[in-house]
């Protein structure tokens, strides 16, 4: 299931790299209905829904249902969401913007669509500041369909959008964790560990930029679910790299450091001064 597909939903393993991959399904989801005519323009979606596979709902996710404004921006729609930028001075928030009105489900809503007796292999969410607003609505849920799960978020306590909790410290990783979710893998493990002190330094920085430093995608595994079905992550389910935990702290850091300080000056110069929410 991807939430937030825009024009190139996950469409999973190719199920002859395993017999138990036969009967997989994508439920993309997307509000754009320009968008969603992209996404079937493209020869290996449109063979994919040909052949059943590929499944789109053309409406947006929140914590409740109904109907919501949907701002539409960058190429393509990339960073459209259902909040309005936290700093709308930024050249992707002020590239091809439009606005209207969609229909709103709850992730509640949309998970419990789904039989009870049916696995969700792998939920992605791309919402641009929603996805913790929306996966926060469907609590034990997850905990009893979803295996893999794979979010955006920022971290520093920063967001992107403007009034959204999406922070992968403060929110996420206590959330996920009291529903039995854990890192996905060990490469993980040694990513959260860098971001861990990239995460200190920001919040020690309250001018920190928004946006293009504090966007990032975290992976999880349903510890129990995954005891009672034997799925791996398929190749490329999760983009982290292989690096040792110390170099990879280090990198880290050193980015940090250098990543604050430009942006600090940057900002300064425009006479922008965010503080932290």
């Amino acid at each position: 299931m991807n939430v937030g597909s825009n024009q190139d939903p996950v469409l999973g393993p190719d199920k002859t790299s395993n017999p138990s991959h036969d009967n997989l399904i994508t439920i993309a989801v997307e509000p754009d209905l320009r968008t969603v005519e992209r996404i079937f323009s493209k020869p290996k979606n449109a063979r994919a829904r040909s052949l059943g596979r590929l499944h789109v709902l053309p409406c947006a996710v929140s914590n409740i249902s109904g109907a919501a404004a949907f701002r539409t921006a960058n190429y393509g729609g990339q960073s459209s969401s259902l909040a309005n930028p936290e700093d709308s001075t930024m050249a992707w928030a002020r590239r091809e913007v439009s606005t209207f009105l969609v229909p709103v489900l709850s992730m509640r809503q949309l998970l419990e669509v789904v039989p009870n007796n049916t696995v969700i292999y792998f939920l992605k969410t791309d919402m641009q500041g929603f996805d913790f607003t929306a996966l926060g609505s469907a609590g034990n849920l997850l905990r009893k369909k979803v295996l893999y799960l794979m979010h955006e978020c920022n971290y520093g306590e920063l967001n992107t959008y403007h009034g959204v909790r999406n922070d992968l410290f403060r929110d996420f990783e206590p959330y996920l964790r009291g529903l039995g979710f854990e890192p996905a893998n060990h490469k993980y493990e040694k990513w959260l560990e860098g971001l861990r002190i990239k995460n200190r330094h920001i919040l020690a920085h309250p001018n920190a930029s928004h946006g293009e430093l504090t966007d990032v995608d975290a992976y999880w595994v349903n510890t129990e679910l995954q005891k009672q079905v034997d799925w791996e992550p398929w190749e490329g389910m999760f983009e982290v790299t292989e690096e040792t935990a110390e170099d990879y702290v280090k990198l880290k850091h050193d980015s940090a450091i250098k990543s604050c300080e430009a942006s600090c000056v940057h900002r300064a110069q425009r006479g922008v001064s965010y503080k932290n929410h």
